[in-house]
């Protein structure tokens, strides 16, 4: 899911963080960290992986780093 929280008041953002683990077994989430703060992350008890996308200007190409 691309976003899904792009523009939610902070309600519905936590109804449907609640209802996330319900949707499948695995589940794809891109967001920014606007998207999901550090409280609604902890709403996603289910977790197992978490992973930064960082961009370099200046080489030119994308990183990706799993972070804790």
């Amino acid at each position: 899911m691309d976003s899904p929280f792009g523009r939610l008041d902070q309600t519905h953002k936590t109804r449907l963080i609640e209802k996330i683990p319900e949707l499948a077994e695995n589940v794809v989430l891109l967001v920014t960290d606007e998207d999901l703060r550090e409280n609604d992350w902890r709403c996603l008890n289910k977790v197992q992986s978490k992973f930064l996308l960082e961009h370099d200007q200046v080489q030119k190409y994308s990183r990706i780093q799993e972070v804790g």
